[in-house]
């Protein structure tokens, strides 16, 4: 089932996210998120880097370590190996605006077993400077 709903719409942005459920066995759900950010005063979409403020390999940088921390404290929801090969799923187009912050998140499956779900966290504006 897909469905799609305008998250956040403040400050020269709106962010859309698409949810898509598919089942993938009997009772093992899988959850794919698509997210467009747009920046309304230039009409161009916006990836982490701008809200980071910083150059795409420090943002991915960035992203990867604050990963490879939620994997550290939660070692039992995330594949074996993820820490290994973290740096190569970060994708800077994996967000979208809150009121709250910027959610970063990697698809299901990828990094954790889809019955977690999309692994993600929040980064409050207050930490950003925004």
């Amino acid at each position: 089932t897909l469905s799609s709903r305008i998250v956040y719409q403040k400050n020269g942005f709106v962010t859309v996210l698409f949810e898509d459920i598919v089942a993938k066995g009997l009772n093992d759900p899988s959850e794919k998120l698509i997210s467009l950010c747009f920046d309304l005063t230039t009409g161009e979409l916006a990836d982490l880097s701008d809200f980071l403020g910083s150059t795409d390999e420090f943002a991915a940088k960035y992203v990867a370590n604050l990963f490879t921390q939620l994997i550290e404290i939660e070692p039992s929801r995330f594949y074996l190996d993820a820490k290994s090969f973290i740096h190569d799923v970060i994708s800077l187009s994996n967000f979208y605006l809150t009121d709250n912050g910027v959610v970063i998140y990697i698809e299901a499956d990828v990094i954790s077993p889809s019955v977690y779900g999309v692994p993600s966290f929040i980064i409050p504006y207050s930490e950003l400077g925004l």
